[in-house]
């Protein structure tokens, strides 16, 4: 399939068939205005309204030198905590185009060339029933974001819509990426019910009852920081020193054993081994630890650098970690990129300069939203997407 796109001229003939296109029967049903365009009046709403801004012009996709589908892109002022570099997209196939796949792929080429236009969030609005537009989408890389309550310009109108979001890059892929550092917890690793476990045992190995609501705001400070505010809080009479050593030697039985890879992971670290990625792991976790999990999984030969909360004085968000990361590597940050679940993860790697992609596991609080706007360049449902995304074809994720 060879694609390619030409900006669409502001023509009498380019409106005219982008009309046909627009009052195909099928076209109408999954648009927001189900009414007919009519002629002229359309020509003077296509040379107005889709060329308003020149900075954001829309687009013919063609196929083989065919035109195919049209895309049109219009610039959203204010979105979440952005003022600028926000647009929306819609997408019409041509009605004898239909059925051949292609809506996903335009989508996810017309990505790049956002990007250069400085465009750095990419909103769709989709009807909830229109089920194919909602797997092109997917398909491209887009996310769910929330259900909004649509307001028709025209008409007043209002109808619910699903909001998909994607965030464009220059050249999304690995083609100048030489390796992948990788968090741990909740990322490759499936350790939250042991972490929960372990808290509650330490707990009661010092006659203290734990609570849910603790245990949840204890998710994300190194083990150290842990240990030294549950000392303080309860004033534990132990050592700090002894404190550390027996909540880690309660983990480390509980990683060597216990802890399972959250899925995908093995078949997404396997393909990047493979690739020539160096992989790196970033874990605010101890090293013991890390050690541990890798060699119950069977990674350990293939990581070429381990990174932990004992490397560093500073822990996530901020960037100590991820520096201390590329200069193991002794690459630049424009070389390498991260997998993070949590949000001070990747204000974290935001912050080194590092490229930073999420994946929202399906028991997460994190939402969509926050990911973002913590920097994510793209959101994934799971390791096997990322897998899909960066290796496409390459092989089966767990």
């Amino acid at each position: 399939m060879s694609l390619s796109f030409e900006l669409a001229p502001c023509s009498q003939a380019a409106a005219e068939l982008v009309m046909c296109w627009r009052n195909d029967a099928e076209t109408l049903r999954n648009s927001f205005d189900s009414k007919p365009k009519r002629w002229p009046e359309f020509y003077d709403e296509f040379a107005t309204n889709y060329f308003i801004d020149k900075t954001l012009c829309p687009m013919f996709a063609l196929y083989d030198g065919e035109r195919c589908a049209f895309v049109r892109f219009r610039r959203i002022p204010h979105w979440c905590e952005q003022t600028d570099g926000v647009c929306d997209i819609s997408i019409m196939i041509a009605p004898e185009w239909r059925g051949r796949g292609l809506a996903g792929q335009i989508l996810k080429d017309v990505q790049p060339i956002l990007a250069s236009w400085n465009i750095s969030t990419v909103v769709a609005e989709i009807k909830p029933d229109n089920v194919a537009s909602v797997k092109s989408f997917e398909k491209a890389g887009f996310v769910f974001f929330d259900e909004h309550q649509h307001k028709n310009e025209k008409s007043g109108d209002v109808m619910p819509v699903l909001r998909y979001v994607v965030r464009p890059s220059m050249g999304f892929g690995l083609a100048n990426c030489k390796a992948m550092l990788l968090d741990l917890d909740g990322t490759i690793a499936d350790s939250l019910p042991v972490l929960k476990k372990t808290y509650f045992q330490f707990m009661k190995d010092h006659n203290l009852e734990g609570t849910d609501e603790e245990f949840q705001q204890l998710t994300g400070p190194s083990l150290k920081e842990v240990v030294g505010i549950l000392k303080d809080r309860y004033r534990i009479q132990s050592p700090e020193d002894a404190l550390y050593q027996h909540y880690e030697n309660l983990l480390a039985d509980k990683y060597a054993s216990e802890v399972e890879q959250i899925p995908g992971s093995d078949n997404l670290i396997r393909l990047a081994y493979l690739k020539g990625l160096k992989l790196v792991l970033v874990t605010s976790a101890t090293k013991r630890l890390a050690t541990e999990f890798l060699g119950r999984h069977g990674w350990q030969s293939m990581f070429h650098a381990v990174v932990t909360c004992e490397s560093v004085k500073q822990a996530k968000p901020n960037p100590e970690i991820y520096l201390r990361a590329l200069t193991e590597l002794q690459l630049q940050k424009e070389q390498v990129i991260a997998i993070e679940d949590s949000l001070n993860g990747i204000k974290s790697g935001v912050a080194a300069g590092i490229s930073v992609y999420a994946v929202r596991q399906p028991q997460s609080a994190v939402t969509t939203e926050h990911m973002f706007q913590a920097g994510a360049l793209r959101v994934f449902s799971g390791l096997t997407d990322i897998a899909e995304c960066f290796f496409e074809g390459a092989g089966d994720g767990n």
